[in-house]
């Protein structure tokens, strides 16, 4: 969604499945995990939705200071990051439910810049 001087409007994010869609707030996402044509969405508070779109669709609905990719297969919400750790020539990223995702080389630079903001030395 965008405003009327053509700037992006973040504060819902809206899932498509079958045979309706639903509305989030982008606030009560952990992260977002691609499986073959299909995401799955995973909430701050345990709960998981899985909706028939790309990941890419998703993404850009978010807000990109908050939200960043690590891998093509993972979009984080960066206030549910808890910690990070080198990994081969990447990075590992640790959430606040203690699942550790994987931070790709070509992804790690961003990761990295808003991890300064978001995650504790």
């Amino acid at each position: 969604m965008k405003n009327k001087n053509q700037q992006p409007v973040y504060g819902i994010i809206t899932l498509l499945g079958m045979p309706q869609f639903k509305i989030y707030d982008p606030n009560s996402v952990g992260y977002v995990e691609v499986n073959d044509k299909e995401i799955t969405v995973y909430f701050k508070n345990g709960s998981t939705q899985i909706s028939h779109m790309s990941l890419t669709a998703f993404e850009v609905q978010c807000n990109p200071n908050q939200f960043c990719r690590i891998h093509y297969k993972y979009l984080i919400n960066m206030n549910y990051a808890k910690s990070k750790r080198r990994h081969g020539r990447g990075y590992k990223v640790t959430l606040k439910n203690d699942t550790e995702l994987e931070v790709s080389v070509k992804k790690k630079d961003n990761f990295l810049k808003l991890a300064k903001i978001y995650i504790p030395s």
